[in-house]
């Protein structure tokens, strides 16, 4: 797997936003954008903005190939970055026809998956058999806003690759963040779940 390859955006949120506006800054290329609501990716094209989340945050739309098909997406893309709420992580995923094995899984996605009670890493290796080496973990104590206002942030990439695991702090590098490298994406995934109770 050569990464990033092309890089897919999985979640429509606020923080979905916020991620998008840190790896547009970082490449050259567009980047795919799955997003549910064919009304929403409408408005986003018509407007420059995401309509419900972070509004004052522009993007070129000519570098974003959006697209509610989950399963084009996921087939046009080598890294995925999901970013949708916890509880709707099954939802989209039952939709899925295409394998995940071969993709580089980025989760930025905080708490457990419901009914399985499994952090969102353990989900993507024990239920869509992702090797633990292409899982990596987003995290860190900062909301979306202050990301996409690129104020100063603080941004932590755990993965058991090294080498994936240094892409991925390129890839989500800006100037405004200090990241931090982490090779236990059990701890950082754990810790994304427990962030939920201290908020």
């Amino acid at each position: 797997m050569k990464l990033p390859g092309k890089i897919a955006i999985m979640g429509g949120g606020s923080w979905a936003t916020a991620i998008a506006k840190i790896v547009l800054s970082q490449c050259d290329d567009s980047i795919n954008w799955y997003m549910r609501r064919d009304d929403r990716i409408e408005e986003f094209k018509r407007l420059g903005h995401n309509p419900a989340y972070l509004t004052g945050v522009r993007f070129d739309m000519k570098r974003i190939n959006f697209s509610s098909d989950i399963n084009s997406i996921v087939k046009d893309s080598d890294t995925l970055i999901f970013v949708t709420p916890s509880p709707y992580l099954k939802i989209h995923l039952k939709k899925l026809k295409m394998k995940l094995k071969d993709k580089f899984i980025v989760t930025a996605i905080k708490g457990i998956v419901p009914d399985e009670n499994l952090i969102v890493s353990d989900y993507f290796n024990k239920v869509y058999d992702v090797p633990v080496e292409n899982l990596a973990v987003l995290g860190g104590p900062c909301h979306a806003e202050e990301v996409a206002l690129e104020r100063l942030s603080y941004l932590t990439i755990g993965c058991e690759d090294i080498d994936k695991a240094k892409f991925s702090q390129n890839s989500f590098q800006v100037t405004i963040s200090r990241h931090l490298l982490a090779t236990m994406l059990q701890v950082l995934s754990t810790l994304q779940y427990l962030k939920m109770f201290m908020l």
